[in-house]
């Protein structure tokens, strides 16, 4: 998986109107606007991911097969969060309490759609990192944007 971090700047102010009301509403109204801010990224990355036209059976570790059918790739990409409600460190970074992923789950072979395989003649495809950087501004302004609504309208 590709892990990228994005430091967003001028968020002073509500980061002061997050601190006063509870914490479990501030991380529900900080998940809620990342998940809809990351939706820009979901969709290119559903839009512009290349899918084969061959079923194939392929083995898994534990010995048994699964047949990868035109399209499994792209069923594969997945929006997830999660809310630290306990406020401990297990699974989050620093002082965290939201995480938001975006990503291609159990699938072994992103990486070689990803960055390519030179070994095996299989050109890169990136189509993860394009999706972000091609909608990095945009998922900012659609962050500050919504998190701003939710805390006047006070929306959890």
């Amino acid at each position: 998986m590709i892990k990228t971090e994005i430091e967003v700047e001028g968020l002073e102010e509500l980061e002061k109107r997050l601190l006063a009301i509870s914490a479990d509403m501030a991380g529900k109204n900080v998940r809620n606007s990342l998940m809809k801010a990351g939706k820009v990224v979901f969709d290119d990355m559903k839009a512009n991911v290349k899918t084969g036209n061959v079923t194939r059976k392929v083995k898994t570790d534990k010995g048994g097969t699964v047949t990868i059918s035109p399209g499994f790739l792209k069923s594969r990409i997945k929006r997830r969060s999660r809310l630290n409600r306990t406020g401990q460190a297990r699974g989050f970074k620093g002082d965290s309490i939201v995480s938001v992923s975006i990503g291609v789950y159990k699938v072994p072979y992103v990486a070689a759609v990803e960055y390519g395989a030179a070994n095996r003649g299989v050109r890169a495809q990136p189509f993860i990192r394009r999706a972000l950087e091609n909608n990095v501004d945009q998922v900012i302004s659609t962050f500050k944007a919504d998190l701003k609504r939710r805390l006047d309208e006070g929306i959890a």
